[in-house]
């Protein structure tokens, strides 16, 4: 595992793993997207499990190359390695390459870190989408802003670290 930084000076909120398998048109607009629709400071930890990928012009992103294909589960664990051995961020995000944050949905990570201070219980949270199944579905056409839930759709998932940490 090889990886290379850019950083700048604001202290991340959120660390973000992205693993992806040389993907550069779809995992761009991600990034794209994440950067103009997103007001929380976040460190973007990239894990690409091929060989060609860019993220030049990108601040504050870290980009960890495997040196094989380990797939998404693979990727995110070494996302997660990495976040416990270089990173204080107080929750990880998992996201899907090929996920887009569209401007009606600015402010999309404050309002998933709200669901923590809302209920200290509360472990990991997820947004609602058009491409998802179940209660994270927008087709539950009216639902409260926030409902338990028995299980999250890896898509998008927001976790505290110390529940990482203690998995």
């Amino acid at each position: 595992m090889k990886t290379t930084e850019s950083v700048n000076s604001a202290k991340p909120t959120v660390d973000i793993i992205i693993p992806t398998f040389n993907n550069n048109q779809i995992f761009g607009n991600c990034i794209k997207s994440l950067t103009r629709f997103t007001s929380e400071p976040f460190r973007l930890i990239i894990v690409n499990n091929g060989e060609d990928l860019t993220v030049q012009g990108y601040a504050n992103t870290v980009l960890i190359k495997n040196s094989k294909n380990l797939g998404w589960i693979g990727g995110i664990n070494s996302g997660i390695k990495w976040c416990l051995e270089n990173s204080s961020s107080p929750f990880i995000c998992f996201l899907n390459d090929d996920v887009q944050v569209l401007e009606h949905d600015f402010g999309w990570l404050t309002k998933m870190i709200y669901a923590f201070q809302l209920d200290k219980k509360v472990g990991a949270v997820g947004p609602s989408s058009n491409a998802i199944m179940g209660y994270q579905s927008i087709s539950h056409i009216g639902l409260p802003p926030a409902l338990e839930a028995t299980r999250l759709s890896g898509m998008c998932m927001l976790v505290k670290r110390e529940v990482i940490e203690k998995i």
